[in-house]
């Protein structure tokens, strides 16, 4: 997986999926630290432009997700930042988190920058754009978002937004995972429309005893609700380390659909993920 094990990387999770043939994919995660470096080892399209001069300077982050197995020479996908909230720092100028959203849409999906306003537009104080993708690596002419909402405020904002399910059976569905002030993490894709395709990612647990009897009980919750071929208790359990400077964190993702269905995300930031 080209670019992987030659940089160094803030972020490292696994994705288990939990359903279906048993795949793990790898995403990794780079903050900008002020300015990307330039001559960037990402070997995506997108992230040769997360770089000073390109066309996504100032914003604050970068994904790479590789699906496995891994076959040259496609890329892995790409997930430009437009937010500051996951890193915790002071927030971007106003404005600047949709003028970096249109400009990864305009290089790669201009006909899905109307959708990506009314999404934006629908959010009305409940939630903040976080990351933009293309999905062109998957052979798909799709972008997809993410967002960080209040879990009760999701369903109002689909409706909002033109989400084409039933928004009121997702809010309901979701309140059965999820504690309805806290916030969630919503995935959508542009098609260039706003398509069905629908994912959560749910609490997510930082290394400790009371986050793991926490994170049991969540499987337990989610398992009422989405198919789940595999239990991924043992791993949550096993996952935690000790070692100094790092932490562990996990969370599941839930895809919408008949049936849901769910993944299980590891991660490692800090001095595990550098290694």
């Amino acid at each position: 997986m080209p670019g992987l094990a030659q940089a160094r990387w803030d972020s490292v999770f696994v994705e288990v999926h939990l359903h279906g043939p048993h795949r793990v994919d790898i995403l990794a995660g780079r903050a900008a630290e002020g300015a990307p470096p330039a001559g960037l080892w990402t070997p995506t399209r997108l992230g040769r432009e997360w770089r000073p001069g390109g066309a996504f300077e100032g914003s604050p982050l970068i994904w790479l997700e590789w699906d496995r197995p891994f076959v040259p020479p496609r890329e892995p996908l790409s997930w430009v930042g437009v937010s500051t909230a996951p890193l915790g720092s002071a927030p971007l100028p106003a404005g600047r988190d949709a003028e970096l959203a249109r400009a990864v849409l305009g290089r790669h999906h201009p006909a899905a920058i109307p959708a990506l306003e009314r999404c934006l537009s629908a959010l009305d104080g409940v939630g903040a754009l976080l990351h933009v993708g293309s999905l062109a690596a998957r052979g798909r002419d799709a972008a997809r978002l993410s967002f960080g909402i209040r879990a009760s405020a999701v369903a109002p904002w689909l409706a909002r937004a033109g989400w084409p399910g039933d928004a009121g059976a997702v809010g309901r569905a979701l309140f059965r995972v999820q504690p309805p002030f806290a916030e969630v993490g919503v995935q959508v894709e542009l098609v260039p429309e706003l398509g069905p395709y629908l994912g959560f990612e749910c609490q997510e647990f930082v290394d400790g005893p009371l986050a793991r009897a926490h994170a049991e009980g969540h499987v337990r919750a989610v398992a009422g609700l989405a198919r789940m071929d595999r239990d991924p208790t043992p791993a949550l359990r096993d996952w935690p380390g000790r070692d100094p400077g790092e932490v562990r964190h996990a969370y599941l993702k839930l895809v919408a659909g008949d049936p849901w269905t769910t993944k299980l995300y590891l991660g490692l930031t800090g001095a595990a993920a550098t290694g």
